[in-house]
């Protein structure tokens, strides 16, 4: 759980490399250093002087709590559905179908959630991108998703905005 510009993908095993991963946007490089600037990283170690071990884990714990609320919930929503049980700060979320993910999207855009729609690779299936920041409170979560459901239920009563 860090700054996006500081994640890594650390392996112990190097013939995982060697498995096909196929991703278009992210260049695999080996380097420590990247070709990214430090600022993020040395962000995430100040975080970590500054909270200790047990801080930083404690903003973990809140964070995937939250995590926790949110992918609980969505499941109770009639005809939405989790792409995968999250195991990180992120949660992606589909009813399957994409005109009526569009009109969700736009929902929640105009309720002042700036959720992204986005396409699944390769399949191009439209969902929704919920990234867990470590700041945010559990009344912020419980009111996105009271929003959620009145936008699934908008779309679906024909009330909600269709393209």
């Amino acid at each position: 759980m860090c700054p996006r510009p500081a994640g890594a993908l650390i392996l112990r095993d190097r013939s995982v490399l060697d498995r096909g991963i196929d991703l278009e946007r992210v260049t695999i490089d080996t380097l420590v250093a990247s070709g990214r600037p430090g600022a993020a990283t040395a962000a995430v170690w100040s975080m970590i002087q500054h909270l200790g071990t047990d801080g930083y884990m404690e903003r973990v714990r809140h964070q995937m709590g939250i995590v926790e609320l949110i992918a609980e919930t969505v499941k109770t929503i009639p005809g939405m559905r989790l792409l995968v049980e999250p195991e990180t700060n992120i949660l992606c979320f589909t009813t399957g179908d994409e005109v009526e993910m569009q009109a969700i999207s736009r929902e929640l855009w105009a309720r002042q959630w700036a959720v992204p729609l986005n396409p699944l690779v390769p399949t191009g299936l439209q969902h929704l991108r919920v990234y867990v920041h470590p700041l945010k409170e559990r009344s912020t979560a419980q009111e996105f998703l009271a929003d959620l459901a009145e936008a699934v239920l908008r779309v679906r009563s024909g009330e909600g905005a269709r393209p």
